[in-house]
Parts: C-alpha cells; structure tokens; sequence
C-alpha cells in the first residue's frame, strides 16, 4: 500500500510481493518525496510486526486514537503525533502462508516509524482477510469493504475461498468492528460484471478492487464510491465461490454506498453508465486528486497487462475520459500491482518467462491544463494523435480546458497473452497464487 502525508511532503509504502520471507525485521517500509525524486528507508524504533503484502491500509489521524495507543507509539503526546503521520494497517498475508486479521498503527515523521502491537478489538477481531479496503469515512470510523477470506471445509482443507459481502465497521477509539446492515437501491439486472447479474449478486462482494471517501462537491455527502476489481457471478452460491468456478470482473461503473441514510444505501448513480468506460480491471494503481479526481493506471485485464490511465468525476459521478500519454517517460508500459498514490507509479509487477516478477519502479503523474506550453517533457499533438490511433477498445473523451488533460503515463494496451498472467489469483486453478 501507499499513503500520501501531503503535509510532510512523502508517500509511505509499506509491505509489497518484494518483501523478504521471514518477516523478522517486519513489513518494509519506503518514504517516496516525489518533489526530490528522493527514495528513503526510515528507521524502525521498537518492535515490528510480521512482513505482509495484499493488506489495507488508511490515514490516521491523532483524534482517531486512544492514549495506549499513542503510549505504544513512544509515548508521544498528540503535538508529537501530529508532527508526523499515521497509518492504519489491517490483514494481508505472507510468503510463510500466514493470513492476518489484526489492525495495527504505525507513524513516522519520514525518518524514522514505530508500530503498535495488535489492537484488541471486540466484535468481528481477528478475521484473516485481504484483497479488501479499509477507508476513513469521518473521524475514528474506518469501512472494510470486500476481500476475501478463508473457510475451512467440515472434513479439512482451506479450499474455500468466501468473499465478503457485507461492509464492515471500525470504530477506532472504541476497538469496536460491527457488520453494517445495508439497503440496496431496487435496480433489477444490472450490468455489474462482464455480464447481467441480480444487484442482490454483486453489493459489496468484492476483492482487488479500490474505495474511497467523499463528500461531493457541496461537501454535504458522505458516501464510499467503489470501482473496479473482481466481483460475484452466478456460479458463486452464497457469496462464497470455488476455486474450480470463475468469477468476473466488475465493469467500470461504481457502486455507491450513501453512509448518510438509515441503514446506509447502496445505489448505481445514472450518469455512472452513460459515459464511455474503461476496460475492466484489477490490480490497478489508482489515486485521487483535489478530492475530485480519480485516477486509475495500469492492472490487469481480461485481454492481458494495461498501461491505460483514465479519470472518473468524484463530483458528477461519471467517467471524463482516458488520459492523453507521453510513452517515452515510462519504465514498463504496461504494469499491476503497484500503487499510483501521490501521483507516483511506484513498484508493480511485469511478466516474464519465468513468472511473475516484481520491479523497480517509479514513473511520476504530471498533470497540467491545455494552457501549459509543450518543452519537450509532453507529448506533441501529432503523438497524442497516434496513440488515440493505438487505442482499440476505449473512447478516448477531451476534458474541459479547466480540467486535467495531459499525464506521462503511457496508455498502450499490452500484447501479453493472459494465459500466462498468474496476476490472476481467480482463475481455475485450486491454489492459492502469492498475489
């Protein structure tokens, strides 16, 4: 995961595939400060937990917490916690086949980090999950959404594999988890997944996707917008699904979960679908600017590795359009699992003949209005003209002049046949794959 400290200047990314067996020396953790270009690893004070990747993870801030925990923290008093930022990290798992459910704190002032030990929490504590979100949605509230989790089978064996259904609530000061009871929308046969499934299929189940927060642009709203990722299909029975069994991927529109109303409403808003959308996806890197602007990069297809990037309308609920691309300032032109927050196409994986392989990458995001003159680091129009030619299944759509029209990014399809992608942990296979 990465977690933009706007105030300190850096992104913090903390575990990742990359990460070494064992977990003696506890998850990795990197400082980015895109400003610099500069890459630092901070120094760990005190214990650290087990290394893991595929978790979640959410900004904290010092309001969020209790006093033990920031007594776990050094002590620091809260001027102090203030002075650097805090992270919420919640399940994931390891190369040691070790699954967590715990929730741990960890601040840094981009020098140095400390970590908590597991916090005790009543209710739902201790559930091993990941490929979900966690997602601050007012202070000291935290929203698990999706993810999935094991089952063991009455007559042995973890072959089940269940994902979650239902939100699942954080209160952070109390160290409280409650399953939210939701309503849905009546919006019969949706097109949710790559084909039409019941609504009752699809709310809230699922995995590799992303969430985030937002207000709207009177500030009055408070909703959880989810996109993206792998959803449930027919053949999946109850919300749990077997290896043996495909399932599909969400198609862009988002789901909207309004935490405003009583009990808090799932809905598909119109203007979600009247937009061309981009190709389906999972393992994407995605971020948000200007609470507005929602960008997506990269991931996974079922035509094979994207290097797209495209931006959805936090405000107006719709899809703006792909991003226009400047090839020659990228590492890997198509590229999953790496993390897009601060603008900052940071790690990912690529395949190669030998599998799945994590690289070392950083591509930065630069965005800018059509009023910004061309010094040779965009792409001239003539170039933006041939990769709207390379673009056979998306519909490239202009931004207004306010809006964000040009990027680095390059937004090439991948050739790479999927067959060969182990990114895809759904497929029909009865193991479970490391990412």
């Amino acid at each position: 995961t990465a977690t933009l400290f706007d105030e300190l200047g850096i992104v913090v990314v903390v575990g990742g595939l990359g990460a070494r067996r064992g977990g003696d020396d506890g998850p990795p953790v990197v400082v980015l400060r895109p400003a610099t270009g500069e890459m630092s690893i901070p120094t760990v004070v005190g214990p650290s937990p087990l290394t893991r990747f595929r978790h979640a993870a959410a900004r904290v801030y010092p309001s969020d917490v209790d006093d033990d925990v920031l007594a776990q923290l050094g002590p620091l008093t809260r001027e102090q916690a203030s002075a650097g930022g805090m992270l919420l990290v919640h399940g994931g798992y390891n190369f040691d086949g070790e699954f967590f459910g715990d929730v741990l704190i960890m601040w840094t002032n981009g020098e140095e980090i400390r970590w908590t030990s597991p916090l005790e929490c009543e209710g739902e504590d201790g559930l091993a999950i990941w490929h979900h979100t966690i997602t601050r949605v007012g202070p000291g509230r935290f929203i698990a959404l999706g993810g999935e989790i094991m089952r063991p089978r009455s007559f042995g064996g973890n072959s089940l594999v269940r994902s979650l259904r239902s939100p699942r609530e954080l209160r952070l000061r109390a160290r409280i988890w409650r399953t939210l009871k939701t309503e849905v929308v009546p919006q019969p046969n949706m097109a949710i997944g790559t084909g039409f499934i019941e609504v009752e299929d699809w709310v809230g189940a699922r995995w590799l996707h992303a969430a985030v927060h937002t207000t709207g642009s009177d500030g009055d709203a408070n909703t959880l917008v989810v996109m993206a990722g792998f959803t449930a299909n027919r053949s999946d029975m109850n919300g749990v699904r077997l290896r043996l069994r495909s399932t599909e991927l969400a198609v862009m529109c988002p789901v909207v979960l309004d935490l405003a109303t009583d009990p808090p409403t799932w809905t598909m808003p119109p203007s979600s679908s009247s937009s061309p959308q981009p190709a389906p996806r999972h393992r994407f890197g995605s971020t948000v600017y200007a609470d507005r602007w929602w960008v997506f990069h990269g991931g996974c297809g079922s035509n094979g590795w994207r290097g797209d990037a495209c931006v959805f309308d936090l405000h107006e609920l719709r899809w703006r359009g792909q991003l226009h691309a400047g090839r020659d300032y990228v590492s890997h032109r198509t590229i999953a699992g790496h993390t897009l927050e601060g603008g900052v196409a940071f790690g990912g994986c690529i395949p190669t003949p030998l599998g799945i392989a994590p690289v070392a990458k950083w591509d930065v995001l630069l965005l800018c209005d059509d009023s910004a003159p061309e010094d040779g680091n965009m792409p001239s129009d003539e170039e933006e003209e041939e990769d709207d030619d390379d673009d056979d299944d998306e519909e490239d759509v202009d931004l207004d002049s306010s809006d964000l029209v040009e990027n680095v990014v390059d937004d090439d399809d991948s050739d790479i046949d999927n067959e060969s992608d182990d990114m895809h942990a759904n497929d029909d296979s009865d193991e479970e794959t490391p990412d």
